[in-house]
């Protein structure tokens, strides 16, 4: 009895690894991918012309599946922001744009945004001294839709951008749970433990074929 317990439970701590081979986990690297502007628009261009209009296609290479799997389908939020580096990104009132994002002859709803995780704010006084700080919409990996943004340059801030950025409201949560998997990888314990419990069990069968065969060996050595 105690031998098909050990290999119930070996079974069940090798779940996790298995799960892990078909549905590859997040690498190191997908961090800094989820972290990261998809586009990026100059405020050179603002100063040219009062409306543009541009595409964007929701993000579904390698990396990005590892990412929705694990973290679940990002919303896109565009911002202003200002500076290059994720260390020197800033959030900027959202007042001068108004945007509408269309697929094909559908609006795309749009939502208001918070503040992005590691960005600084310049937009103190939110909501009384901003209306907006940034638009968020969602569409389906893979997918094209058409952005179009008016400005009134009059309330530009010189040496900006309009990026759009992957967005989740739990992100700090998701990168210091990502900090944790990879110093405590559970799963590959958990997968050793199973492991040497099904190979005790695979022992303890050995053990009793080899201690049922005893008998029949000696009666044959006494006659």
């Amino acid at each position: 009895m105690t031998k098909w317990i050990l290999l119930a439970v070996g079974t069940l701590l090798l779940i996790p690894a298995a799960w892990h081979l078909i549905f590859e986990p997040m690498r190191p690297t997908d961090s800094d991918v989820a972290c990261r502007s998809l586009i990026y628009i100059p405020a050179s261009q603002f100063r040219q012309h009062s409306a543009i209009t541009f595409t964007f296609t929701s993000p579904n290479d390698a990396a990005w599946k590892r990412i929705r799997h694990s973290w679940g389908d990002p919303s896109f939020a565009i911002v202003h922001a200002s500076g290059n580096s994720l260390a020197g990104e800033t959030q900027h009132c959202f007042d001068p744009f108004d945007v509408r994002v269309r697929q094909g002859r559908r609006d795309v709803p749009l939502e208001e945004a918070g503040g992005i995780y590691l960005f600084t704010s310049d937009y103190g006084g939110y909501p009384d001294r901003c209306k907006s700080i940034g638009k968020i919409f969602r569409v389906a990996p893979g997918s094209t839709v058409q952005i179009g943004v008016e400005i009134r340059k009059e309330q530009l801030i010189s040496d900006t951008e309009l990026i759009i950025w992957p967005y989740w409201p739990d992100m700090k949560d998701k990168l210091v749970g990502l900090s944790l998997d990879r110093d405590l990888p559970v799963e590959r314990w958990a997968a050793l433990v199973g492991l040497v419990l099904m190979l005790l069990v695979g022992l303890l069968l050995l053990r009793e074929k080899y201690a049922r065969n005893m008998p029949s060996s000696r009666g044959n050595i006494s006659a």
